[in-house]
């Protein structure tokens, strides 16, 4: 929409010149013409270089107030703590480790929540900046188990998750998830590190992160169905 206004203005400014031209005779409706357009291609080229840049770099640069979006792109190291309770003991789970991927221009949020169980695809990502300060990302996913998951109760379903953006520049995400699976299955979701690179799997955001043998092996014996997988 504030392209298409910004071409507007650019056009409307272009039409007034060209009439202008050719009404008090400075040139033949055919030169006035090509007066026009060659000018008329190089602002709208101009215009959409200099969108493309706001939008993919320079907004980053900005302060908050005036952009209204907190820069989250990177991948998060993060911590899942669920409610649920290990049938064979009547305790809760131990914590597992997910990677938070966000991806993110000034136009765009995609969020991924990779885990060593399960893949999903963002429905639907905001990023809710309030009045006075306090800023939100809220995602709703769909959840796709690996093939070898989905034989118990960890089926496809849908989840969302909230969570609270700290720091100036953001430096932790804390908040909780839940889904619509059954038996439904809820906890909390909290990222200290973050690098700068994008992932695209659990295993190369693990091995990037540096995590032990040991503690890969202890996510995999933690609750077996219940990780809300990317999103």
């Amino acid at each position: 929409m504030k392209r298409l206004v910004a071409y507007g203005i650019v056009l409307v400014v272009l039409l007034v010149a060209f009439m202008e031209r050719v009404h008090h005779g400075h040139a033949a409706w055919n030169e006035a013409l090509d007066w026009v357009t060659k000018p008329m291609s190089i602002a709208a080229g101009a215009l959409l270089g200099l969108e493309l840049l706001f939008d993919k770099y320079c907004w980053r640069w900005l302060p908050l107030f005036l952009t209204r979006r907190p820069d989250l792109q990177g991948t998060w190291k993060a911590r899942l703590h669920t409610v649920l309770l290990n049938p064979d003991t009547g305790e809760r789970w131990e914590p597992t480790v997910a990677y938070l991927v966000v991806k993110q221009t000034f136009s765009e949020l995609h969020v991924r929540l990779l885990t060593n169980r399960s893949s999903s695809r963002s429905i639907a990502v905001d990023l809710e900046v309030r009045a006075d300060g306090s800023q939100r990302l809220v995602a709703i996913y769909q959840n796709t188990p690996e093939r070898s998951e989905r034989d118990g109760p960890s089926q496809i379903h849908f989840g969302g998750m909230i969570l609270s953006v700290s720091g100036t520049p953001p430096s932790q995400l804390n908040g909780h998830y839940w889904t619509d699976r059954n038996p439904q299955s809820q906890g909390d979701l909290g990222c200290t590190e973050r690098k700068t690179d994008l992932f695209d799997t659990f295993e190369a955001a693990d091995m990037a992160f540096g995590a032990a043998p040991s503690i890969q092996e202890a996510d995999r014996s933690g609750p077996p169905r219940e990780n809300p997988g990317q999103s």
